[in-house]
């Protein structure tokens, strides 16, 4: 499991506000970790 929210990654947002970090989330590690998950065959490992 890979945590996407934390202190060293992206803190919590406040209850009600996540819309209003969707532009500043590090999508690109979200794509990453599923990436990193998932073999070149489709497979996970």
């Amino acid at each position: 499991m890979t945590v996407l929210f934390g202190d060293e990654v992206m803190p919590l947002h406040a209850p009600g506000t996540g819309e209003k970090t969707l532009d500043s989330f590090p999508w690109q590690l979200g794509i990453g970790a599923l990436e990193a998950a998932v073999s070149v065959d489709g497979h996970r490992p």
